[in-house]
């Protein structure tokens, strides 16, 4: 049986989105997709949270977006496409989790330019899949 999405997801791994999380400063994340709803990382090291954290979500040059997510599921040692390799460079073979998290705002701005971003992708692929 096929899962069905309630939001499609973009994916933005070649883009380098930044996520700070304020607990794991430390660590790094590589942001795979996003969608209204939600975000799916790759990690290096193990990310277990039990309830909602406050992040930070940043693309490029833009203000970051204060996003609160909540991890619904993980897979430890993932098998990742090859065709991830040219966007996480010689982090690839360091990759051990993958990580899903759905979001929940608490500022009306942070939302709308979640969904702003959100937006532009979808317009974007749009123009890509008429080409």
């Amino acid at each position: 049986m096929k899962v069905q999405r309630n939001f499609p997801r973009y994916e933005v791994i070649h883009l380098k989105p930044k996520l700070i999380f304020p607990n794991f400063s430390s660590s790094e994340f590589f942001i795979k997709d996003i969608s209204l709803g939600g975000i799916q990382v790759f990690s290096p090291n193990h990310v277990s949270l039990k309830s909602y954290n406050e992040v930070s979500f940043s693309l490029g040059s833009k203000e970051p977006i204060k996003l609160n997510i909540n991890q619904v599921w993980k897979t430890e040692d993932p098998n990742i496409d090859e065709r991830y390799k040219d966007a996480l460079k010689e982090k690839f073979y360091e990759i051990t989790f993958r990580s899903g998290f759905c979001l929940k705002f608490y500022d009306m701005n942070d939302f709308k330019n979640w969904q702003n971003l959100i937006y532009a992708l979808h317009q974007h692929q749009k123009q890509k899949s008429k080409s």
